[in-house]
């Protein structure tokens, strides 16, 4: 007698196929969700990595920030484009870059949030071919078909815009951030803001925040005595606080968004 192999059914098949579709359909939100949380951490932990490094900075230094050259700026860390920022042929460092090369950061991927999306603002952009840094400016991979200017600066992952009190809007211009018609960034740790971050996530287009979960916006600020705050208030993320790009003044955003992110819960 021949013996009739066991086997599953159509219809069998197909109902464990509908499982193991929902099975997912639960479960990548939740993944999603578990590795966006474990980012958000790691960026928060390498935001208090520099807020450190930039008290040991100014402590060698009488009290003095890293070098803010280009203000207009506030990612931009070497630029090759212009002859002031270079120095005996050699780029200058300026920002967050003064701490790679006073050896107060020895790994410059410290600088980029793991949850970056955009490329002008990944460690991989800049790293090839490597070293990252000074060197890397005028020859970044991801873009060398782009713009000639994009290929000569080297960007980081956050926007640091070390903020004056005494700031204020400015009542003949509307425009904040300025005293007496000038730049107004604090020089000096010790004259910092105290109420407001010093640096955050990059803060240039809405659509280029890090941190996102569906709709949900959020970004690690750090603070002048260390801390770093996550703020996912929707107040500093609505489409009033966020103007149409072209043309505006980054720095004049990146203030208007600390000062939210001050005043959020």
């Amino acid at each position: 007698m021949k013996t009739k192999k066991a086997g599953f059914t159509l219809i069998e098949l197909l109902v464990v196929i509908a499982i193991i579709a929902l099975l997912m359909a639960i479960l990548m939100p939740v993944l999603s969700k578990a590795r966006e949380s474990a980012k958000r951490a790691v960026c928060a932990s390498q935001c208090r990595q520099i807020g450190l490094a930039i008290t040991n900075y100014a402590g060698d230094y009488q009290n003095m920030l890293p070098d803010d050259k280009d203000p207009a700026h506030p990612y931009a860390v070497y630029r090759a484009d212009k002859p002031e920022y270079r120095s005996a042929g050699k780029l200058i460092a300026m920002k967050l870059a003064c701490l790679y090369e006073g050896k107060y950061i020895h790994e410059p991927k410290v600088f980029y949030c793991p949850s970056n999306r955009i490329p002008l603002y990944k460690f991989e952009s800049y790293n090839d071919p490597p070293p990252w840094g000074p060197e890397t400016a005028p020859y970044q991979k991801f873009n060398r078909e782009d713009a000639v200017e994009h290929n000569q600066w080297v960007r980081i992952g956050y926007t640091y815009l070390p903020i004056d009190p005494r700031s204020a809007i400015n009542p003949s211009t509307g425009v904040p951030g300025y005293i007496d018609g000038k730049i107004a960034n604090a020089e000096r740790i010790d004259k910092l803001d105290r109420c407001m971050p010093y640096m955050t996530d990059v803060v240039r287009h809405k659509d280029q925040i890090s941190h996102k979960r569906q709709k949900n916006y959020a970004v690690n600020a750090l603070f002048s005595d260390g801390h770093v705050r996550l703020c996912n208030d929707p107040k500093v993320f609505n489409n009033e606080a966020w103007p149409l790009y072209e043309g505006t003044d980054e720095r004049t955003l990146a203030y208007k968004i600390f000062k939210l992110i001050c005043e959020a819960k």
